[in-house]
Formats: C-alpha cells, sequence, structure tokens
C-alpha cells in the first residue's frame, strides 16, 4: 500500500526521485499515467496544470487556469516570493520551465458574490 503515498501527478511537491526537483521526470516509471514525457508542468494559485507549448503569454496561461485574464494578471513566483508582473503585460511571452510557479492578482475592485 506505500506506492499510493508516492503515485502523485504532485512531481514537484513530493519528488522522491531527484535531489534537484522535478526537470527530469521522463525517468520515472509511471509517467505515461501522470503526465507525456513532452508536457510542462506548472502551478497557477497552487494548482496544478500542464502544457505542451513554450513560450506562452501571461494571458494564455490564465486562460489555461480558466482565469478571465481581463479581470487578472500573472505574478511569477521564485523561489517562494513574487517576481516578474505581468499587469499590463498579458501579451508578454514567458519561457515556461517544469515546475514554474505562478499566482493571479486581481485587477481591482471586482464585485464579489
Amino acid at each position: 500500500m506505500k506506492d499510493a503515498n508516492y503515485e502523485h501527478s504532485y512531481g514537484c511537491k513530493d519528488d522522491h526521485h531527484h535531489g534537484h526537483g522535478c526537470k527530469d521526470d521522463h525517468h520515472h516509471h509511471h509517467d505515461h499515467h501522470t503526465h507525456p514525457d513532452h508536457s510542462i508542468e506548472f502551478f497557477v494559485d497552487s494548482e496544478p496544470f500542464f502544457t505542451k507549448k513554450s513560450p506562452l503569454t501571461a494571458n494564455e496561461i490564465l486562460n489555461i487556469a480558466g482565469l478571465d485574464p481581463a479581470l487578472y494578471y500573472l505574478v511569477k513566483i521564485y523561489k517562494g516570493r513574487p517576481g516578474d508582473s505581468f499587469e499590463g503585460k498579458g501579451d508578454t511571452e514567458i519561457k515556461i520551465e517544469n515546475c514554474d510557479k505562478f499566482v493571479a492578482v486581481s485587477n481591482g475592485p471586482t464585485p464579489v458574490s
């Protein structure tokens, strides 16, 4: 039963097989069940998403995450801290690498019902 704990699709968080993060996921024996070799895993607001395309624009990343670029902008996270802000730069291309982390920030006072 131990296997169940290690078979997450979250290669970035619980990567017991590699000491250097999850750049070499294609060595995993179960990669075809979690994500195909050429997919890049990235996170928006801690939710995992996959893409085969890089670079992506900030707006494309928001769309993949199901967020409206008119209401949100993207901020890239570096080592747990906010990094590049793409406020007003939705057409800026971002090179996506495995385990990249982003947060979506609301553009301002949007009514919350």
